[in-house]
């Protein structure tokens, strides 16, 4: 073989090899690529949550400070709402438990979206069904659920199926 065909053989090699070697590199890039996009992804759910958790703790906290300081303020707000009113101290509880939504709310969202953890939710899903389970959740979930979101509404309205046909515990 002459030295011609040597080089052509070496060149053609060097370019092999060059050419695994881009193949290498765009595969890396790629891996990298998925990966920033499932951090941004990431980043932007917590935006969303902590924009969301911001205006559920703001109207929370102007909430309590009607609950506490003017019964009328409060009867209006839970009667335009569709909410059955009563006496301040039942109002009051009503209140409560609208508040208590948000969270419940707030927190199936940020379990849907891994952002809480399997065992913090499990333990937070009996605070909910208790909830769900009293009369006077009853009274306010009808009128209340349009202001939440589909997912959470399908939700609690599971659970409510669950416990009507659960068997009740007997007295005695």
């Amino acid at each position: 073989m002459k030295l011609v065909d040597w080089l052509q053989i070496l060149s053609l090699l060097a370019v092999a090899g060059s050419l695994c070697l881009a193949a290498l590199q765009t595969r890396s890039v790629a891996v990298q690529a998925r990966e920033v996009t499932r951090q941004s992804r990431i980043t932007g759910r917590a935006l969303e949550q902590s924009a969301h958790l911001g205006l559920v703790g703001h109207s929370s906290d102007s909430l309590t400070f009607l609950i506490t300081s003017e019964p009328r303020m409060l009867e209006w707000f839970l009667r335009t709402r569709g909410i059955p009113t009563g006496d301040h101290e039942r109002n009051k509880l009503l209140m409560f438990l609208f508040i208590r939504a948000d969270i419940h709310e707030s927190n199936y969202i940020s379990y849907l979206e891994d952002s809480l953890s399997d065992d913090i939710w499990l333990g937070w899903l009996e605070v909910v069904r208790s909830d769900c389970a009293t009369r006077e959740w009853a009274l306010i979930w009808p009128a209340v659920k349009r202001y939440y979101s589909a997912r959470f509404v399908a939700f609690v309205d599971e659970l409510l199926e669950e416990a009507a046909v659960a068997p009740k515990p007997r007295r005695g």
